[in-house]
């Protein structure tokens, strides 16, 4: 796996090592949440990996196993920050939904992301959260906090890039 992570050059995101305790506890509990989105599909955790990389920013991403370097795994990983902002397993499935809305659309478009992918993920994790039996309510509350709407996104100081606007985003949710 560490060949996954070295080819991809994601020094820069600062991952963690995939031997530390606290990636490994991170990691067990993103799969088993996968699995609970997933339940009574086809969809098989083994093709992924999961980690947490050191950031104090609430970001997530996703990476088809197409784009790493052994093509055998597809990559999810979540930040520090965005662990520390969730509230409750629930909240963290939400946003682990939405990497899995990536994984689904990807599946479909082959393509770049776009701001249509972002809604579109962002409404797949609701569909998933509801078949782990979540309350997708949670997924709402995340992304207010890190979207914007409880006004902690200073929109003008960022470019929204295919991520869009979080305000809408939200409204989309809703």
């Amino acid at each position: 796996m560490s060949r996954i992570l070295d080819d991809n050059n994601f020094e820069a995101l600062k991952l963690f090592d995939e031997n530390s305790n606290i990636n490994s506890i991170v990691s067990s509990k993103l799969e088993s949440i996968f699995k609970r989105l997933f339940n009574d599909t086809e969809v098989n955790s083994d093709n992924f990996y999961f980690t947490i990389f050191e950031d104090e920013q609430a970001n997530a991403f996703f990476i088809d196993k197409e784009n790493t370097a052994e093509k055998n795994k597809h990559i999810i990983a979540v930040s520090r920050g965005l662990i520390a902002e969730c509230n409750n397993e629930a909240e963290l499935a939400g946003i682990l939904g939405h990497e899995c809305g990536h994984y689904l659309w990807g599946e479909l478009l082959k393509g770049n992301n776009t701001i249509f992918q972002e809604h579109a993920a962002d409404l797949r994790a609701i569909d998933l959260l509801i078949n782990g039996g979540y309350n997708p309510r949670h997924h709402l509350e995340i992304c207010k906090r890190i979207l914007g709407e409880y006004g902690r996104v200073n929109y003008s100081d960022i470019n929204l890039g295919v991520h869009g606007n979080g305000l809408a985003r939200v409204d989309d949710i809703k």
